[in-house]
Order: C-alpha cells, then sequence, then structure tokens
C-alpha cells in the first residue's frame, strides 16, 4: 500500500513542478508572441527590399540607372529599420541600425556616383562603388533573412539567436 502511496506523492509532485513550468512560459508567451510578429514584418520587410535591390544590382550590372522604386525603398528602408531597432530584441538594435548604415552607404553611392549633378550627360558608366554596395547591403540582407528563418525553425536559446544572425557589418 505504501507504493501507491509513494507513486502518488512523486506524482503530485511531479505536477506542481510542470505547473510552475507552465505559469512561467504562460507570463513570457505574449512577449514572445510579439517578437514572433515583429520578426515575422522584419523578414516579409528584407525579402521585399531584397527582391528590388537585386533586381537594381542587375540593372546597374548591365550599366543602367538603378530604378526609382528601388531608390524610394532604400530611402523608406532607413526609417522601417531605425523604427524595428526600438522594437526588437532579437536582432538588436545595434545589428539593425547597421542595417540602416548599409542602406545609407547605397544611397550615398548612388546620389555621388550616379544621379548627374551638373548638365552633362550620362555616359553609361556606373562606377563599381555603386556594384559594391549594392553587393554588400545584399549580402547583409540574406543573412538576416537566414538567420531570421533559423530562429522561425526552432527554439533556439538566447545567445544561439544572436548568432545565428551574424555580424551586420
Amino acid at each position: 500500500m505504501w507504493v501507491y502511496t509513494l507513486i502518488g506523492t512523486i506524482l503530485g509532485v511531479l505536477g506542481f513542478f510542470i505547473s510552475l513550468y507552465n505559469l512561467w512560459r504562460s507570463h513570457r508567451e505574449p512577449v514572445r508572441t510579439l517578437q514572433r510578429d515583429r520578426r515575422k514584418f522584419l523578414k516579409q520587410y528584407c525579402e521585399a527590399l531584397y527582391h528590388n535591390t537585386k533586381a537594381g544590382e542587375a540593372q546597374v550590372a548591365r550599366g543602367r540607372w538603378p530604378s526609382e522604386t528601388m531608390i524610394d525603398q532604400l530611402t523608406a528602408a532607413k526609417d522601417g529599420f531605425e523604427k524595428l531597432s526600438k522594437e526588437l530584441v532579437v536582432p538588436t538594435s545595434d545589428y539593425l541600425l547597421g542595417l540602416r548604415d548599409r542602406v545609407v552607404t547605397v544611397e550615398q553611392a548612388i546620389e555621388s556616383h550616379i544621379i548627374p549633378t551638373d548638365d552633362s550627360a550620362f555616359d553609361g558608366v556606373i562606377p563599381e562603388v555603386v556594384q559594391t554596395a549594392l553587393a554588400q547591403l545584399n549580402r547583409d540582407l540574406e543573412s538576416t533573412m537566414d538567420g531570421l528563418r533559423r530562429i522561425e525553425q526552432g527554439a533556439l536559446l538566447y545567445r544561439r539567436q544572436f548568432k545565428a544572425l551574424g555580424p551586420a557589418t
């Protein structure tokens, strides 16, 4: 008879610890859900920017001007990354501000090397600086999207989430 008492006591203690674990998980669930939704938005945002900058990189490689939509999206991306940097825990604000700085670098390269500043004709030669800046931005966006996919796929520990993203600069 004492065996049943022992089994009942063990199951009761086990149930108590499971209840504490569920209470601890439910306390953090709203934050986890909010972060998941914001990371999903960031991933969609990065994918849209990546496709436009990839097309812009192809245009620049052929010696053509980048499209106006890509330039407009780069301008919007600066504000978007800055806003998201204040809302997300992973990726960190430093990481997202690094992406924003990369976007600013691309914008500056386009403004200083492609957009004419005088009445001279466009000679069709696009400096390698613009191609390099676009390629670097695309690599960073690919790395970010890959890291966000890996965070989505499984419950990575907090530190491993940072490692999944890699460096932004």
